[in-house]
């Protein structure tokens, strides 16, 4: 009975050790979650919604710039296209929320990320700054892209649909009345 008796002590041991370890985790986790997602977020451009007026990009050797007047996107080359609003909203709207998924700083070789010579630039405006970035490779397998600042030395790698998102010709979105 004895013998019984400290194995039923063990036996209670153990369940509240691991009733314990299992609510702690459950805390943690709990803890984790709860943390904001802007504390987490490195952003290399955080603007206001709606701030750019005017992008840049280029697109299989051509150069396409619009701008925004009075609420409405314009393609510089021939204003009177009308074009799809949401589409040149949603490229503006990826310029004013740029996310680093990584950073690599005090880069000597740009020609590793494909930076040395970029495949494209993008640029864009709000009513007080401008900003340029050059992109470089794309990682297939991450889905990723690498950009720098034009005479920077730091490298980001964002989200492919930062830089597909610009991945048109004006002709494509143009809406037919």
């Amino acid at each position: 009975m004895k013998k019984q008796g400290k194995q039923m002590i063990i036996l209670l041991i153990v369940l509240v050790l691991l009733l314990g370890g299992y609510l702690g985790l459950r805390w943690y986790n709990e803890v984790q979650s709860t943390k904001t997602v802007e504390e987490e977020v490195d952003y290399i451009i955080s603007l206001e919604e709606g701030s750019v007026i005017k992008y840049t990009f280029e697109y299989e050797g051509t150069e396409y710039t619009c701008e925004k007047k009075d609420d409405t996107w314009y393609y510089t080359g021939d204003p009177e296209l009308t074009l799809n609003q949401f589409y040149l909203t949603n490229i503006a709207s990826k310029m004013e929320k740029i996310i680093a998924k990584d950073t690599i700083s005090d880069v000597t070789d740009m020609e590793q990320y494909g930076l040395a010579k970029p495949t494209r630039t993008f640029s864009f405006e709000t009513a007080t700054e401008r900003y340029e970035f050059y992109v470089g490779d794309s990682n297939s397998f991450t889905k990723m892209y690498y950009i720098c600042k034009p005479g920077e030395n730091t490298v980001y790698i964002v989200d492919a649909a930062v830089i597909t998102s610009m991945n048109v010709d004006v002709k494509e979105i143009v809406v037919e009345e």
